[in-house]
């Protein structure tokens, strides 16, 4: 709730009249003529809100500004700048202002800062699932994140997320851009990885008819579509040094120019980027533009991967169960402590969208078999075999009744026999050595011979695991590049596209 406000301008009738309008509209006020006084009330007279001109003597307005962010978080600050000061404006932003006025400013314009300022009070005190509903997690690893998010969602700060394939990072940030001051503007999403350098020009500033072959009419760029609002570049580490140059230029400038254009357009969006690569060590190395790193990378968020949060899997593997029955548009299916145990052991490469797709499709298996429980032979994970019951006489170390204990940061190390990379002697192996030894070497010895079980019937399906099994290897390997890994499989790219789409995978999801 905002009930003090402290006012830091020189000038004096502006600032009493500021004051004598707050007052009457039921907040407690304080008053300092310059930098150096409020610099001492933020202390004393412990504000929710200071509004602060630039100009001021003894101390200007942008070092009281950052000093209030960094030692007051809990207090916002509006900005008052003079007339066209857009540029002052912005900078203010940059530092961590809530919003700014224009003088001469109307006193509703005034009134409703104080509003938003209000309500973004408000889910600050909410909880974390009330304000993240697409985010799950109770884990100490997920609530830093959740916290980062809050700390900079209302700046104007370029934002770099990080984090391994499928931790979330687009989900983060939508976070931002809706629990920020831009929030009626666009959101806007570019996937780097897919666009190449000639391509990812005009997709991102836009051209006009003519322009080059095939561009038959003026086209709208992505940043100038998301103007007042935020475009979220995903796998920013993918795009080319030229691209990149081009990038680091619009975001410094704040201005575009059109293919085909002579004539630069401003726009006014909040860059989020996002990548799966470690893009400080690729500055260093020369891969990146260090310059255009340090621009993205104002502030960061790092997403855990999901391995280091073992705690929240069995609340996420619940969600995600609901949120499937619901767009299926059935009960839920229960999941046993056994098949729990067994989404603990493994280390979860994919990360959140693995698990969303394996609860998916061990979901159908089980509306398929007529059950409501989800059972360890429902979850075809590498390194557990294929359809096999698994016990503590087969497996040392694992628990049939009794989850490990959670870890949410240290990586977990799974027994030897739960090693993906060493499978039991009876799984179809998922290297990516091309020989494979004997076909007699494939253990038969669990298929129980029904006469639904024909030998087509069982050939597929083991056809069907191993083909997922290898290819999503290959393309972890290759990072999801379909031309390389088309060539390591002897396949052309219409075949390879062909055999993932029958196991059931996205190429994205290797990206």
């Amino acid at each position: 709730m905002v009930q003090r406000i402290l006012v830091a301008d020189d000038d004096e009738r502006l600032a009493t009249m500021v004051a004598d309008f707050l007052k009457l509209q039921g907040y407690e006020l304080e008053l300092s003529s310059d930098g150096a006084s409020a610099l001492a009330r933020l202390g004393k007279f412990k504000p929710d809100v200071l509004i602060t001109d630039i100009q001021m003597p003894t101390l200007d307005g942008f070092t009281l500004l950052k000093h209030t962010v960094q030692t007051y978080p809990n207090c916002a600050v509006i900005v008052m700048t003079g007339y066209g000061s857009l540029e002052d404006a912005g900078k203010a932003k940059q530092y961590g202002a809530f919003d700014y006025l224009q003088k001469p400013f109307p006193p509703d314009d005034l009134l409703a800062i104080l509003e938003r300022i209000k309500k973004v009070g408000a889910s600050q005190g909410a909880t974390d699932s009330d304000q993240f509903p697409e985010m799950i997690g109770e884990s100490a690893a997920m609530k830093d994140v959740f916290s980062r998010i809050l700390q900079v969602a209302n700046t104007d700060l370029a934002v770099l997320i990080q984090g391994e394939t499928g931790t979330g990072k687009e989900l983060v940030s939508t976070a931002i851009h809706r629990l920020s001051f831009r929030n009626r503007g666009q959101f806007v999403v570019v996937n780097c990885a897919t666009l190449e350098h000639d391509l990812f020009e005009s997709e991102l500033f836009g051209h006009t008819q003519g322009a080059f072959t095939g561009a038959t009419h003026a086209k709208e760029g992505l940043l100038a579509a998301a103007s007042g609002g935020t475009i979220f570049l995903d796998e920013i580490g993918e795009i080319t040094k030229k691209s990149q140059a081009k990038l680091l230029r619009a975001i410094e400038t704040g201005e575009i120019r059109r293919l085909g254009e002579t004539k630069a357009r401003k726009v006014d969006a909040r860059v989020v980027a996002a990548t799966n690569i470690p893009l400080r060590r690729a500055a260093a190395e020369g891969h990146f533009r260090s310059d255009l790193f340090f621009r993205l990378a104002a502030f960061t968020i790092v997403l855990p991967p999901l391995r280091q949060r073992r705690s929240d899997i069995p609340i996420l593997a619940r969600a995600l169960l609901k949120r499937t029955a619901a767009a299926d548009r059935r009960d839920p299916i229960e999941i046993s402590d056994s098949a729990m145990n067994r989404l603990m052991e493994y280390d979860w490469p994919g990360n959140v969208r693995e698990l969303q797709n394996l609860l998916r499709a061990a979901a159908i298996s089980c509306v398929n078999q007529k059950t409501t429980v989800m059972s360890p032979d429902h979850l075809l994970l590498p390194g557990f075999g294929f359809g096999e019951e698994v016990s503590p006489m087969t497996h040392p170390g694992f628990t049939p009744t009794a989850a490990p204990a959670p870890q949410a940061a240290t990586p977990f190390q799974s027994p030897a026999a739960f090693a993906p990379s060493a499978a039991p002697a009876s799984a179809v192996s998922t290297g990516m050595n091309p020989k494979v030894d004997k076909v007699d070497q494939i253990d038969f010895s669990s298929i129980n011979f029904k006469e639904s079980e024909s030998y087509k019937a069982v050939r597929d399906e083991l056809i069907k695991n191993f083909d997922r099994q290898y290819f999503s290897q290959l393309l972890t390997q290759t990072n999801g590049n379909v031309s390389k890994a088309a060539r390591m499989a002897g396949l052309d790219r219409k075949r390879l596209r062909e055999k993932l789409v029958a196991a059931g995978l996205e190429i994205d999801d290797f990206r």
